[in-house]
């Protein structure tokens, strides 16, 4: 998997990047994968972005480049545009 996280400012205190992606299972179809992403694994680099006007943060990106997954490194899985009943609970938690 490749990608790019961009206004990461938290990142320099971190050790682990939660994200997710969509695999194409080809016997399950469209599948998004939750998986963490250790900052200091081979492929990750954290890129300094300078400070966006308006903002007192320094903004970072994170980029993964050739970062394989094995079976165990997801942590959750759903069916792309279905919605997980924990997501109401994180939604209760994290956006207010």
């Amino acid at each position: 998997m490749t990608g790019r996280k961009i206004f990461a400012s938290g990142c320099p205190g971190g050790q682990l990047l939660m994200t997710c992606a969509v695999y194409e299972d080809p016997e399950a179809g469209p599948t998004v994968l939750h998986f963490p992403v250790p900052l200091d694994a081979e492929g990750v680099s954290i890129l300094d972005t300078g400070t966006p006007s308006g903002c007192a943060a320094r903004a970072r990106t994170i980029s993964s480049s050739t970062r394989c997954l094995s079976g165990r490194g997801d942590r959750g899985r759903r069916a792309r545009g279905k919605w997980h009943p924990l997501f109401h609970l994180i939604s209760m938690v994290a956006f207010p």
